[in-house]
């Protein structure tokens, strides 16, 4: 499963995202920070949308691996904190409810110092087939 994502998420591959761990209800993600991670808006930080990419993706690869195919129908971040530099890393956790066609995700996001950097919950809707790769 972790090789099928490094493969077929492109857009995340292509951001720099790295995904290090990919089980049944748990993923992380890490992304080494480069210049065009930033916005200059107001003082220098990661761009929300690239935090945003990161969380999402982290949430795919910790519920598809429970093998059935569902989507993010709605996503909620909270940024808590900016950062400029270093290595993002993108923990998430979610629970398999295949069987109530809905359920949820949960990614934090820190920074190498530790702090959180933003908070998500996505949720996700089960379409009621299996997973194949």
């Amino acid at each position: 499963m972790l090789d099928y994502f490094r493969r077929m998420d492109h857009f995340a591959v292509e951001l720099g995202a790295e995904l290090t761990r990919c089980e049944p209800g748990r993923a992380e993600m890490t992304l080494a920070l480069v210049p065009g991670h930033m916005t200059e808006v107001g003082r220098p930080h990661v761009h929300a949308g690239v935090l945003y990419t990161l969380a999402e993706s982290a949430s795919a690869a910790a519920i598809l691996p429970y093998g059935w195919n569902c989507y993010a129908v709605e996503g909620r971040i909270t940024y808590l904190d900016a950062v400029s530099e270093g290595t993002v890393t993108a923990v998430a956790r979610g629970k398999d409810a295949h069987d109530q066609r809905s359920g949820s995700c949960k990614v934090r996001i820190t920074a190498e110092d530790g702090r959180v950097i933003a908070q998500a919950v996505f949720t996700i809707f089960y379409t009621g087939e299996p997973f194949a790769l």
